[in-house]
């Protein structure tokens, strides 16, 4: 097995010049290459959905980019508006801005997912350093849209706990009242300091999840359709069995190219559209500030 690569790497070392030769500061040609084709790709469809809406508005071609838009508006809208009701009114303001990044997340993965049934090319999610590019944009967006619905203190209220009530509890100013109320402000300065490394942790763990999901069913496929075209490539017969068979075009590309991509594309999109939902969501807002 001496020799044996799965796949065929080309690193760049973009800093070799200054001595600094190390792997994690090595970017991979193959990727840039193949994350520009796929933001190539994007940029036609979003012109031809410019062009086909405004120039044949009554066209099949309208018809299915209006309903491509409308799908992910009505779950946009049924997540963010949450069935209890408990939004910040300025969300229901950014429902478009929310499907937008939604619409095009999910688009940008299945190009990146399924560009694998274009002859000699490769997904970019198979490389972990897209796929945690990809996880850290949803989660800064998540963060930037909590913030903006609750105010920078309702947003750290959800890292620093304080579960026992301290302002309002007493009508008069007594000794009592004074030992009362610092006993519970000490309390809640603990709960707060125990529990922020957790929360933290929490929202940092989102990161993971989204990341290491994607990249290891798409390298997972990836590794397994690449030992399969090295595995027939030794045989004329194997390859005979895999094209007459229909092994190629139903395993290998329906499977692993369309079918895994399609579905990692849509967890990955609708995880982000929970966490935002999560985010926006919060059953301590006051009532006028509910939708």
């Amino acid at each position: 097995m001496d020799g044996f690569e799965i796949f065929d790497t080309h690193a760049w070392h973009p800093f070799s010049y200054f001595g600094l030769n190390s792997p994690f500061l090595a970017l991979q040609q193959h990727t840039i290459l193949y994350t520009w084709i796929a933001l190539g790709f994007m940029t036609f469809f979003a012109l031809a959905a410019r062009i086909a809406l405004q120039s044949y508005p009554n066209s099949l071609v309208s018809y299915a980019f209006k309903k491509y838009v409308a799908l992910f508006l009505n779950n946009v809208e049924q997540a963010c508006r949450g069935a209890d009701k408990h939004v910040c009114k300025h969300a229901g303001q950014r429902i478009a801005q929310h499907t937008a990044f939604i619409l095009t997340l999910f688009t940008f993965l299945v190009i990146c997912n399924c560009m694998v049934i274009i002859p000699t090319f490769e997904e970019p999610t198979k490389d972990l350093n897209t796929t945690i590019a990809l996880a850290l944009i949803s989660f800064f967006y998540v963060q930037t849209q909590a913030v903006r619905a609750h105010g920078i203190i309702g947003y750290l209220n959800e890292y620093f706990k304080t579960p026992l009530p301290v302002f309002g509890r007493h009508q008069q100013l007594t000794a009592w009242a004074i030992i009362d109320t610092a006993w519970r402000v000490v309390a809640n300065s603990i709960i707060a300091l125990l529990t922020f490394p957790i929360e933290l942790l929490g929202k940092l763990a989102s990161v993971l999840s989204l990341s290491f999901r994607l990249f290891g069913n798409i390298f997972g496929g990836s590794v397994i359709s690449s030992l399969w075209l090295k595995f027939k490539s030794q045989s004329l017969v194997l390859q005979l069995i895999g094209l007459l068979s229909g092994f190629n075009l139903f395993v290998i590309v329906g499977f692993f190219g369309l079918f895994e991509g399609i579905l990692q594309a849509a967890v990955f999109s609708m995880l982000t559209l929970m966490y935002l939902s999560n985010a926006l969501t919060s059953t301590d807002v006051p009532e006028e500030l509910i939708s």
